[in-house]
């Protein structure tokens, strides 16, 4: 009798041991703590390939934003069309904005496409945007040698400054919009809400693109070939970042250094806003321009009609291209996980996810 009752408690102890190894996760083959998705990732408890897979491309959780994944690599996708003649574009982290004209609005995955104004006004030639309103500056047309600002949702424009000479570029900051004079040489500053117009900096030849960060504004004089800064109170004469460079264009701030692009030397530059040594980043480019910075990674804009866009870190390296589409490229702009610009002749809108 005690003989049979043992058996049978190892019968069932038997049992209980199976069941539980049942409910077991898998286990990995071959040990070592190999994955049981093997050469897969496993994306929370999913085995998927970072090769392909646009919602984890490279990495788990990276988002194409309806892009293609190849090896890795997030690829750029259309998110509007028939936008013939679009040449600046704006973004936040709701909404897209380009024109013009006229002016229009979507949200990022294109989706809500909306126009925003349609007049004479609606010709930006930069446009930048802050919590509540739009900015841009005209040049062409009946509207030309603007400043204008609207809210963001559309309605009526405020006029900030009108007959201005060329006003290639504007920026702004929590009190007032900054923007350059091409042919006036001046560097100007307006309230936002408009007012006064003052300058901060004049004599600057051919003043093209600037940018602002805390109490500093930096610019670019084209044919002169400098790049400078000064306070945003002005009161004080500019000082001179670098000189004798091929069109310096388009500039950027983190608030310790600057980047610019030179569009005939073909270079891309690096020197700190208190001033110092200037570094070449990148040479052999072809009419760079768009630069930005996010983070340790720089983004910018090369060649002619066919145009690429590229990205290094911000201390200079190896180059990647992540796009190469053989088309114009007429503008770039970044949020915090994207890409945004405009190919005016194919009429199209593009977003790309940034690389990781």
């Amino acid at each position: 009798m005690r003989l049979e009752l043992l058996l049978l408690t190892i019968v069932l102890f038997g049992q209980q041991l199976g069941c539980v190894e049942e409910n077991l996760p898998l286990k990995p083959e071959g040990g070592g703590g190999q994955s049981p998705c093997g050469a897969e990732a496993d994306c929370d408890g999913t085995c998927t390939s970072l090769d392909d897979d646009p919602l984890n491309c490279g990495a788990c959780g990276h988002d194409c934003f309806g892009g293609d994944c190849e090896a890795g690599q997030c690829r750029a996708i259309a998110i509007a069309t028939d936008e013939v003649g679009a040449g600046s574009l704006v973004v936040d982290e709701t909404h897209i904005y380009w024109g013009g004209p006229p002016i229009k609005r979507s949200a990022l995955d294109g989706l809500d496409k909306e126009t925003l104004l349609d007049d004479d006004y609606a010709l930006p030639n930069v446009m930048v945007v802050d919590e509540t309103h739009l900015y841009w500056t005209t040049v062409q047309g009946p509207q030309a040698n603007r400043v204008i600002r609207m809210v963001k949702g559309g309605g009526t424009i405020d006029v900030l400054a009108e007959d201005q000479f060329y006003p290639a570029a504007v920026v702004v900051d929590g009190e007032a919009a900054y923007f350059t004079s091409y042919g006036w040489d001046k560097v100007r500053k307006v309230p936002k809400g408009g007012g006064k117009i003052e300058d901060l900096a004049s004599g600057q030849v051919d003043a093209a693109y600037l940018t602002v960060f805390d109490d500093q504004v930096v610019w670019s004089n084209e044919t002169p070939g400098q790049v400078r800064t000064v306070s945003t109170e002005g009161g004080e004469a500019p000082l001179t970042l670098a000189s004798g460079q091929g069109r310096p264009h388009f500039v950027v701030t983190d608030g310790t250094d600057v980047w610019f692009t030179n569009q005939s030397d073909g270079t891309v530059m690096r020197v700190p806003l208190a001033g110092g040594t200037l570094e070449t980043l990148a040479f052999g480019e072809v009419n760079p321009f768009g630069i930005m910075i996010d983070g340790d990674r720089l983004y910018w804009v090369s060649g002619n009609n066919e145009r690429v866009v590229r990205t290094m870190s911000v201390a200079g390296g190896e180059m990647t291209t992540l796009y190469d589409g053989g088309v114009h490229i007429s503008n770039i702009t970044q949020n915090s996980n994207s890409l945004y610009w405009v190919e005016p002749n194919e009429g199209r809108v593009m977003r790309l996810a940034k690389p990781l």
